[in-house]
């Protein structure tokens, strides 16, 4: 018995400054990938909109479950192999919207994403957990500075 192949969302782009290395993987993905197995599509992600990069077309998506038309037939995806830099996947965010639509995903959950992104509050869970983790304090933009004297060494 012949396996379908499974529709694959190589989702890329982002409005980081890394959105060219982004595309960048994404066609190395999709250059790489079994296509024997997968059926990969490259999806666009800019300004919180998705599209689809088909058959020399940018298709927009429909969010509502992120799938797209073309020639009368409708392309939906059985997971998204995401390859977005920085928000919304390294914080999060898109890891949400799979979710709410039963989308599997290639990177681990919106908390887990939340945490790692905060570097301070990621290691505070960290040392929470006994793991070391140099000491830090936080300052927020615009706050005086003094240099904190607990962290024992010197600041340049």
């Amino acid at each position: 018995m012949k396996l379908k192949k499974k529709n694959i969302a190589i989702l890329a782009g982002g409005d980081s400054a890394e959105h060219e290395i982004s595309l960048s993987s994404a066609n190395t993905l999709l250059k790489e990938i079994d296509k024997t197995l997968y059926n990969p599509f490259l999806i666009h992600y800019k300004s919180n909109s998705f599209f689809a990069l088909y058959k020399n077309k940018k298709i927009k998506l429909d969010k509502k479950d992120f799938s797209f038309e073309h020639e009368n037939k409708k392309y939906k995806f059985n997971e998204v192999f995401i390859v977005i830099h920085g928000p919304p996947a390294e914080n999060g965010e898109i890891q949400n919207y799979f979710k709410n639509l039963n989308i599997p995903h290639s990177t681990c959950s919106s908390s887990v994403s939340k945490l790692t992104f905060n570097k301070y509050l990621c290691n505070k869970k960290l040392v929470s957990l006994g793991f070391n983790c140099a000491k830090s304090i936080l300052y927020v933009e615009n706050s005086k500075f003094e240099e904190p004297h607990e962290l024992n060494l010197p600041l340049l």
